[in-house]
């Protein structure tokens, strides 16, 4: 299982991150969290039929082609990274600043519900070109505000106060200014290794624009695209059975993924915020057999990952010229 360093500063002593960490981040994990994470240009095409299918297939293409495994078991690009014009970089990188936001705000900020801002376009009461990317509700219903930004080197001071900038650019959700407001970039260092620095911004702008969201709503919004795509009228789902809960499951055959959504209303995520307690001691594991299985995982939002053989060690240690093909 591949790692990932990040650094942090600024943030409330309750989450008790240290200032650098490096912890093991699995091929699924990284899956989910690039799959759930919103991007504003996308965000209608999600909504129609095999455009969807299209979305998905690419945001799996990005990562199993761009990234490979180091022999130091570092994320690290791979030759077809490297050989990207600038611009093609630029949407990438960009892709690749969202999808680590959302993994650690996750992982560290106990926040597995976070969105483009945009599909919350129509609850916003300003139209403005500066604001923050992302928008997010913890386990415990409290709103995260979050610019996300990535570079395909080294990281970049002058993006990181910028993105500071942006934060500031919404007073409230519901009326709460005490946010927590976070910048993450997401840049390789050395010869290439991904890394990501993060802090809290201390401060927000008295005269920004303000977010009026319910829960509820919000957790409509954030699987609406899912549920688009799992759909029975557009491919064929099955329901299985893992760590005690009902998913509904679709096969992408082409990239050896299985992506499943937990079968309960929105509602549920609000009655049971610690429900997946009661799956974590699976989180990694196989259901069959309870051998340790870095290419399953399941997010606190209900959204199971499992991936293939071709997700393995041998596999994504070579690029993917020199990967096996899926059978």
């Amino acid at each position: 299982m591949p790692n990932l360093t990040y650094y942090s500063q600024k943030f409330p002593p309750h989450f008790k991150i240290r200032a650098e960490e490096t912890t093991n981040v699995s091929w699924a994990e990284l899956v989910w969290a690039a799959i759930t994470v919103g991007k504003p240009e996308s965000r209608n095409l999600f909504l129609h039929g095999i455009y969807s299918h299209f979305e998905y297939r690419m945001r799996l293409y990005m990562l199993k082609v761009h990234l490979m495994e180091s022999a130091s078991g570092e994320y690290e690009q791979t030759q077809v990274y490297k050989g990207l014009d600038p611009s093609e970089k630029t949407a990438l990188s960009y892709f690749l600043g969202l999808t680590m936001a959302k993994l650690l705000a996750h992982r560290r900020l106990k926040t597995p519900w976070l969105q483009h801002i945009d599909r919350c376009q129509e609850k916003l009461n300003f139209v403005a070109k500066k604001r923050p990317d992302l928008v997010g509700l913890s386990r415990e219903s409290e709103w995260l505000v979050m610019e996300a930004k990535g570079r395909s080197g080294a990281a970049d001071e002058k993006a990181l106060q910028n993105a500071e900038l942006q934060t500031d650019e919404l007073l409230d959700i519901n009326g709460i200014t005490d946010l927590l407001r976070v910048v993450s970039m997401t840049y390789f260092a050395g010869p290439g290794s991904l890394r990501v620095r993060w802090q809290d911004p201390p401060e927000f702008n008295q005269e920004a624009p303000s977010l009026t969201i319910e829960p509820l709503e919000f957790l409509r919004l954030y699987y609406e695209p899912l549920r688009s795509f799992i759909n029975p009228a557009e491919q064929q789902i099955t329901s299985e059975s893992f760590s005690g809960f009902t998913f509904n499951m679709v096969t992408l055959s082409d990239f050896d993924v299985r992506i499943g959504l937990i079968n309960q209303p929105d509602n549920f995520f609000l009655e049971r915020p610690n429900w997946a307690r009661n799956a974590q001691i699976t989180r990694y594991l196989n259901p069959a057999s309870g051998a340790v299985d870095d290419r399953t995982f399941l997010g606190d939002d209900g959204i199971l990952i499992q991936l293939g053989s071709t997700w393995d060690i041998e596999a994504m240690r070579q690029e993917p010229l020199e990967r096996r093909p899926i059978s």
